[in-house]
């Protein structure tokens, strides 16, 4: 699988480059916020979205006087996030509502843990101008991994612990999705677009038989072309 992915990414930019002999490239920036998730094939794995940043440049080619290439380099927050309560249930029953707030809220133990993985996107982008302006986009898009934690944060009786966990050696450096969206640019520069991005690899690096997990990100943000 890695081999076919350096052919496939030697051979983007090749064609990349391609174009660029006879296409003009306008250069932007680009910024907004990731709605990241961790999807699984294990039935317990249950985590809520983790909201993030992304930020980067990216260059646009037209082939046509339609259809363009946008590639680009972003800076990308992912990750998913989970939280729990505990508490005994059977000793809880025996008190009114009073009492259940009461106990629930100093005597009761409270977990946050966050899967924060960080990467540099590499998004290849076709965009088709369906009118002046408003364009729909899809294409693949290569992940690298900058950097992988766990972050836990205990609340116990109104005292609260945290603490950070390197898993970096438990994820895949390289992460491959598909994304389709859309946007509209201004005439001034000025552009906002949606796009989400489908994990199409297994990114779980575990020892034995583990899980498998996904990359999905929901990207809402701005443009700006230079």
């Amino acid at each position: 699988m890695k081999k076919v992915l350096l052919v496939f990414i030697a051979t983007t930019f090749l064609l990349a480059g391609a174009m660029t002999s006879f296409a003009q490239m306008n250069f932007g920036a680009t910024a907004g916020v990731n709605i990241a998730n961790v999807s699984s094939d294990d039935d317990d794995f249950d985590m809520d979205s983790r909201t993030g940043l992304f930020i980067g440049v990216y260059g646009e080619m037209f082939l046509t006087e339609r259809l363009s290439f946008q590639p680009g380099l972003i800076y990308s927050m992912k990750g998913a996030k989970a939280s729990e309560s505990f508490f005994d249930d059977d000793f809880d029953d025996d008190f009114d509502d009073f009492f259940d707030d009461f106990f629930d809220d100093f005597f009761g133990m409270e977990a946050d843990v966050t899967m924060k993985l960080d990467y540099l996107d590499i998004p290849l982008m076709f965009n088709y101008y369906v009118s002046e302006g408003f364009y729909i986009q899809a294409g693949p898009q290569i992940s690298l991994l900058l950097s992988a934690k766990y972050e836990y944060e205990v609340s116990v009786m109104g005292f609260t612990e945290s603490e950070s966990e390197d898993i970096k050696d438990e994820i895949k450096g390289l992460d491959l999705s598909f994304g389709i969206g859309a946007g509209y640019k201004l005439d001034f520069g000025l552009g906002f677009f949606a796009r989400y991005n489908f994990g199409l690899m297994d990114i779980s690096d575990f020892d034995g038989d583990a899980f498998k997990m996904k990359n999905n990100v929901l990207q809402l943000g701005l443009s700006y072309s230079f």
